[in-house]
């Protein structure tokens, strides 16, 4: 079952806060160990979708197999199977089980890279390039650039 409040929660969290750098290289690494686990989980689900899929099919070909007394072709086995209820729900499970992982992964990769990101902005505080109030500054003119914009809108 796919956790939408926390999904929201920690994509949320992907955004760099330039004000904040020194709370972003703490709260970080046990943000990427929450996200890692909840993946995990996903790729479980997705593994439990996939093989009660595989029992599903089993058992309702065998099902079929039994009621014309084993006077069935392959194919028309399988394009029974297409029809039957049970599989059609497991089929659905497994790919939303699947959506779900990918969209896991794809948030520990970002947080992945956004922990890249964190160590090459350090790396240019500590050598110099960046100094401490300029996250201030580049703020500050942001901020701005939006007021100008609310006003030439307003005109």
């Amino acid at each position: 079952m796919f956790k939408e409040t926390e999904y929201l929660h920690f994509k949320n969290r992907l955004l760099l806060d330039k004000m904040r750098i020194d709370d972003e290289l703490i709260e970080h690494p046990p943000t990427l160990q929450s996200v890692v686990e909840l993946c995990a989980e996903a790729i479980s689900n997705r593994d439990h979708a996939d093989i009660t899929l595989k029992i599903i099919l089993s058992e309702t070909a065998d099902k079929l197999r039994q009621e014309l007394d084993g006077k069935i072709s392959e194919a028309r086995i399988a394009a029974e199977l297409d029809k039957d209820f049970d599989v059609q729900e497991a089929r659905l499970a497994l790919e939303r089980a699947k959506h779900d992982y990918n969209l896991w992964n794809g948030l520990v990769d970002s947080f992945k890279e956004k922990g890249g990101s964190l160590k090459r902005i350090s790396e240019l505080i500590i050598a110099g390039y960046i100094a401490p109030n300029s996250a201030y500054d580049l703020c500050k003119e942001e901020m701005n650039a939006k007021r100008r914009e609310r006003v030439r809108v307003r005109e």
